[in-house]
């Protein structure tokens, strides 16, 4: 074990919670033969960008979730990793189940059940109750951060020069919304193209249970819990909230139209790692 190795497992044996939840994974890649670092190996050796109230506040919903989800431990078993890249891209998909856990205590949701994935079989993240009403939650993600094609758009001014670029070669430069109709295009087809992804496994859920079910897509986009840059998108951070308004408008038109609201009722696209500034479409109040 060379010494960045044995950096890495220390620092983890002092946060027991990452142990716990993603210590499987970082062994793992730490035992493949092209190892390099990844989100949390990197912040375990330099123990720099790790941000004390966001640990907390994952140790405290980690911990919640423990104690009154049903099958929640499910999160954290994955498969054995077939190439280092597959360690990050699993703990992204576990952080943003964990925030959208967070997300129905928040919204007020109760007797929230982890679903177990079962294979050639079409199943949803989670299940839970709200207001009597029963509701089946499918978890995705937006498009990487490196991603050329899934990039909002903007436009950026710097002294007499005007000219567009990704957000994330925005350093120092004002950001001004000219392409702000571009840019709510953008939005709709990510948004459009992670809906096409998901609601099959919500159509089958829901079509082997009964009509009282509503289901529900939660979009992770942004920070869920601590950087990941290589996956999130800040720019969606930025995002103004009639930016997603405007975008959902259409965007439900299109799902009527192709009879894909039968077993969607609700998307749920959060911003960041702020559940307050989540755009929930249409609002559970409104029902």
């Amino acid at each position: 074990m060379n010494k960045e190795v044995e950096i890495i497992m220390a620092n983890l044996k002092e946060y027991p919670f990452l142990d716990k939840y993603f210590g499987n994974i970082i062994e793992q890649r730490l035992q493949i033969a092209c190892y390099t670092h990844g989100m949390l190996t990197s912040h375990l050796l330099e123990l720099t960008e790790f941000s004390q109230s966001d640990l907390d506040r994952l140790e405290i919903v980690l911990q919640f979730a423990g104690s009154c989800c049903h099958d929640f431990e499910l999160i954290t078993k994955e498969d054995s990793l077939s190439q280092y890249q597959d360690a990050d891209a699993k703990i992204v998909d576990m952080l943003a189940e964990v925030k959208a856990f967070e997300f129905l205590c928040r919204y007020g949701f109760r007797d929230i059940i982890k679903i177990k994935h079962l294979p050639n079989a079409k199943t949803v993240d989670f299940t839970a109750k709200l207001n009597n009403q029963i509701y089946a939650l499918e978890v995705t993600r937006l498009g990487l951060s490196s991603s050329d094609k899934k990039q909002p758009v903007y436009s950026f001014i710097h002294s007499t020069l005007k000219y567009d670029a990704k957000c994330e070669d925005a350093d120092g430069l004002e950001i001004s919304m000219i392409g702000e109709k571009l840019n709510k295009e953008r939005i709709e087809e990510e948004i459009y193209d992670a809906i096409g992804h998901e609601y099959p496994q919500l159509k089958e859920f829901c079509q082997t249970e009964d009509d009282n079910w509503r289901g529900i897509i939660f979009i992770s986009s942004g920070r869920d819990y601590f950087a990941a840059r290589k996956y999130e998108n800040k720019a969606y951070e930025q995002t103004p909230k009639e930016d997603f308004s405007s975008a959902l408008e259409q965007l439900w038109q299109h799902l009527k139209g192709e009879q894909r609201d039968k077993y969607l009722h609700h998307l749920v696209i959060t911003r960041g790692k702020d559940l307050r500034k989540a755009i929930v479409s249409p609002d559970f109040n409104r029902e």
